[in-house]
């Protein structure tokens, strides 16, 4: 264990003496670095002493909160006894820093008392600059690498604005948006693109990103100087699916085409009409509404597809 913390009184708050409770007063980063650099752990406990070489007891969630922002973490994590964050006890795996804050601000008794400190302190926490913070259960064998390798986890990840985590796809996101999509090929829900049609035109697609893992795509095509852009390939993970992770890439896109001076974006669709309707603020359209070449295309294609738009 190292002593990289220093701390400070309480005080009296609402009239009541702390006594030997503290709080951070500073994090000696630079020390930190340099035992990560050499490979070795270091273990902060949740005491720390003052100025005046006083021990005082300092609360763990907050403790790993300001280490956290202070090295400009990647992630929280916390691990405790609880299968992660629920809310009105609904277990949450994925949910955004804005949602858990509106919870805490207005319903906090929705959030179990042992799980609302760590809560709060990972919104501070992402607020301050950490993308991520993941509450996980400690009872799990092997449960941080569970977490941390797969691509869903065991436990609740609380994330920063979801638009920061949709990017412009790569060519190496490729073989990703062909695998991710071809489940929905098979049904029938998107139309069939090829490996070397995706590749063709990466980029047109969007990605979000989750832990270096995509796990949704949208594609952005435009028409020359046509004003109206179609939006298509719109897929999320099944483990991800209900979490508003498809409407984020929806609007993302759609702002984006916004920026570029588009007008209005249209989209064919054979199983997703509720999405686009109900979700996502599309209304119904006709063949008319598509750019001729799209027109072209969908009076081809067969599906039968029906045709929604967005004004911009």
């Amino acid at each position: 264990m190292i002593n990289a913390v220093r701390s400070a009184e309480r005080g009296i708050i609402k009239g009541k003496d702390q006594l030997y409770a503290g709080k951070v007063d500073r994090v000696d980063v630079e020390f930190i670095r340099q035992l990560l650099e050499k490979e070795i752990v270091p273990v902060l406990g949740p005491v720390a002493h003052s100025r005046d070489g006083n021990p005082l007891r300092v609360n763990s969630d907050l403790l790993a909160a300001e280490v956290a922002r202070e090295l400009q973490a990647s992630k929280l994590i916390f691990m405790f006894p609880e299968p992660g964050l629920t809310i009105q006890g609904e277990f949450r795996l994925n949910i955004s820093v804005q949602e858990v804050r509106e919870v805490l601000e207005k319903h906090p008794d929705w959030i179990p008392p042992n799980v609302r400190s760590k809560a709060e302190h990972a919104v501070r926490t992402i607020e301050s600059g950490t993308p991520r913070a993941h509450l996980i259960d400690c009872r799990i064998h092997d449960g941080l690498l569970t977490e941390i390798f797969s691509k869903v986890g065991i436990g609740s990840m609380i994330h920063s604005n979801p638009y920061a985590q949709i990017r412009r796809a790569k060519r190496k996101d490729v073989a990703t948006i062909y695998n991710i999509t071809k489940s929905a090929v098979k049904t029938e829900a998107l139309r069939q693109r090829t490996r070397l049609s995706i590749e063709r035109s990466v980029q047109d697609y969007l990605v979000y990103e989750i832990d270096d893992s995509v796990i949704g795509c949208v594609r952005l095509s435009s028409f020359g100087r046509s004003t109206t852009v179609e939006l298509g390939s719109v897929y999320v993970q099944s483990a991800y699916q209900g979490r508003n992770i498809g409407k984020a890439l929806v609007d993302y896109a759609c702002d984006l085409a916004r920026g570029e001076g588009k007008k209005r974006v249209v989209a064919l669709t054979t199983q997703a009409y509720g999405f686009f309707r109900k979700v996502c603020g599309f209304q119904d359209g006709e063949l008319k509404d598509l750019p001729p070449v799209l027109r072209n295309t969908a009076k081809a294609s067969g599906r039968n597809s029906k045709i929604l738009v967005k004004s911009l």
